[in-house]
């Protein structure tokens, strides 16, 4: 069978196109239509989701502060005079240390979560205007920290992989570069 025939074998050609090679590419075209910079939106967006995604955790954290710390506090309580009336003379934790416990780890996970929120927020924006790539970098990498909360791991990791594809990609770092020389 010859190669013309096979309809699923690449193109015989080695020369790229010219969306390939940016330096190829016209200076009357603009930057952010070509190749993978076109992509530079879609996950701008998908950070602006993912910052709001984080930001109602971090409130669902402080939810569980407020309401489920002072239950599992109570909770506690009642088994530790249980277990006093059982054995007066085993060892007890103190009162009040599962309840620090648990609001200092609410509270450390709550601030965490709000904090790469409202950077994605803010990265998501300003990379939606092709400003501030590294930025989007950094954040998309410390959206990762989404593994100790596991939920938004999945989404995470969707955005990291497509996102540094599209932001590493000749094109984009070509399309933030001329909207940097521009503004």
């Amino acid at each position: 069978m010859d190669d013309f025939e096979n309809p699923y074998l690449p193109p015989s050609s080695d020369e790229p196109s010219p969306a390939a090679i940016p330096s190829e590419i016209d200076d009357g075209v603009d930057p952010r239509t070509i190749g993978k910079a076109r992509y530079v939106p879609w996950v701008a967006i998908t950070m602006i989701a993912h910052g709001v995604l984080m930001l109602i955790a971090a409130i669902g954290f402080i939810g569980m502060i407020v309401f489920f710390v002072p239950q599992i506090s109570e909770q506690v309580e009642k088994q530790q005079q249980m277990q006093r009336q059982e054995n007066p003379n085993a060892p007890q934790i103190p009162k009040d240390g599962m309840t620090a416990i648990l609001y200092v780890t609410y509270g450390a996970m709550s601030a965490f979560l709000f904090v790469i929120g409202i950077l994605g927020i803010y990265a998501g924006i300003r990379n939606y205007g092709y400003r501030n790539r590294i930025l989007g970098i950094i954040t998309m990498v410390l959206n990762m920290g989404s593994i100790l909360f596991c939920w938004c791991l999945p989404f995470s990791i969707g955005l990291l992989i497509f996102g540094m594809i599209v932001y590493l990609s000749p094109e984009a770092d070509r399309a933030f570069r001329w909207r940097a020389e521009v503004a």
